[in-house]
């Protein structure tokens, strides 16, 4: 494949990605004018605990589904293929029938205000729907059909648009329409992508292939399970200590706050190509440090202008009850940036080195961190408690993986020049919250000042400028010819 074949599929892939965990995002403007507070906070606990419980039903096997598609022949992968897919819808059926039989006897307690009937009831069968795009979807990434893997996602993106019309607007269902609609575009994806593998498999079942993509995959289910954990508790402790209403407002501010991940996971699809090709040649190579600032310094400036500006955006995008969105979005802001940006630098070089035991581990360690964070704060300080559990969170989770990065990979970063980046940020958002300004116009001209003063320091220091991004950027199409 060329250079440039490459880096075009990969872009492919980042704005599928974008499409699939990015609804949310794009539906904010929808949410915060047809919903109240409270019945997005219903909508917010149902869909966290799908989102859980999918973690489960996908059993880490679309990794097994990539690691393997290329150590079989095309007969034997179809089979496998078939035999793996199979496994993973029938167990997790078996798991949601389990949950209906038990009627809610534990889960009717699990939220203080969302019910299992109908809400958590209709969870499961959106975790269990939801779950069927993992391993067509890995397929698609292995057989390197970009396209059609951004035709899918897109048409998913779009039923769960239309549906969301349709219940929330059309038949004013609120809340439990907007859980619906997750339901049927899940339900409808589910056999779109079930037909897919069917068009791809050979009807033989092989028990062995289970055996061994389990073994493959049971520590990414640990790593995905634990991941979800991180992410969701702090949801799950305000529904349960505050209220239904905090709730919808702090998972607004998180999804605005997303975009942080969104243009991450972007940026690593068209990235981990290039990576692996370079670290093939040499792990010491000057090309990995330029990207972590480029990542970094464009990770930052993006939080820089979100947080600046975060009042002015959530007037402008949302009704008057969603107004405390901006209190919670520069800390998410900065829990995003260490939590992902520095993540992926952290963990290419890791899988780079075939040292992936260590991602259960990290991941089981700061769920526990979550958990304790939001445990001990939310109570106590609310929704901005649960913030503040996230960002120290992901501190300890970079500085725990930091040790196991430096023992095993020769990659290296510029950690002082990017950590600077972050510190200078941070430093001027939190001074600008001290000067008082009345005027719209006033107050807008002071924060583009600081961010003019922002790139103006990172130039007098030497830590990077404008020109250093171009020159990145030039320098990796040239490589790519």
């Amino acid at each position: 494949m060329s250079g440039k074949k490459l880096l075009s599929q990969s872009f492919i892939y980042g704005a599928a990605s974008l499409l699939i965990n990015g609804s949310n995002f794009f539906l904010i403007p929808f949410y915060t004018h047809y919903l109240q507070t409270a019945e997005y906070g219903i909508i917010s606990s149902t869909t966290l605990f799908s989102t859980f419980i999918s973690s489960f039903f996908v059993f880490g096997l679309n990794g097994a589904i990539t690691r393997f598609y290329f150590d079989y022949n095309k007969n034997a992968f179809r089979s496998f293929l078939f035999t793996v897919f199979g496994f993973q819808v029938l167990i997790s059926f078996f798991i949601c029938l389990i949950f209906v039989v038990l009627d809610g006897i534990f889960l009717d307690r699990l939220f203080n205000q969302v019910r299992y009937d109908p809400f958590l009831k209709t969870g499961i069968w959106i975790g269990f729907f939801g779950a069927f795009s993992a391993i067509p979807l890995a397929l698609l990434q292995a057989q390197s059909k970009a396209l059609l893997y951004r035709m899918f996602t897109t048409l998913s993106f779009i039923l769960l648009t239309i549906f969301m019309i349709f219940f929330i607007v059309y038949r004013q269902e609120g809340g439990m329409g907007g859980i619906r609609a997750y339901l049927i575009s899940s339900v409808a994806m589910a056999v779109l992508y079930s037909v897919y593998v069917f068009y791809n498999c050979r009807f033989e079942v092989k028990m062995d292939y289970v055996k061994t993509a389990l073994g493959f995959s049971f520590p990414l289910m640990v790593y995905a399970i634990f991941g979800t954990l991180t992410e969701l508790s702090s949801k799950y402790f305000i529904e349960r200590y505050i209220s239904l209403s905090e709730l919808g407002i702090y998972n607004v501010a998180q999804q605005f706050s997303s975009i942080i991940i969104l243009v991450t996971n972007a940026i690593n699809m068209a990235w981990v190509p290039l990576f692996y090709s370079a670290a093939k040649v040499s792990e010491s190579s000057e090309l990995f440090s330029s990207f972590g600032k480029f990542l970094i310094f464009v990770l930052t400036s993006m939080g820089l202008v979100f947080a600046l500006f975060s009042e002015e955006l959530v007037k402008v995008t949302m009704s008057p009850g969603y107004q405390d969105v901006s209190l919670y979005m520069p800390l998410l802001l900065l829990a995003y940036i260490i939590g992902n940006g520095y993540w992926i630098l952290i963990i290419n070089p890791l899988s780079f080195s075939k040292k992936t035991i260590y991602l259960p581990m990290l991941t089981i360690f700061s769920g526990a961190v979550a958990v304790g964070g939001n445990f001990l704060l939310v109570p106590r300080v609310g929704a901005f408690g649960a913030a503040f559990a996230t960002c120290l969170t992901y501190l300890v989770l970079i500085a725990t993986a930091y040790l196991p990065y430096r023992k095993f990979s020769s990659v290296r970063y510029k950690f002082a020049a990017m950590n600077g980046m972050v510190a200078i940020a941070v430093i001027l958002y939190v001074g600008s919250t001290i000067v008082e300004l009345e005027t719209p116009i006033v107050k807008s001209l002071f924060k583009l000042g600081i961010l003019a003063i922002f790139y103006l320091v990172l130039k007098y220091l030497g830590i990077y400028s404008i020109a250093d991004v171009k020159s990145f950027l030039q320098s990796q199409f040239k490589t790519t010819q």
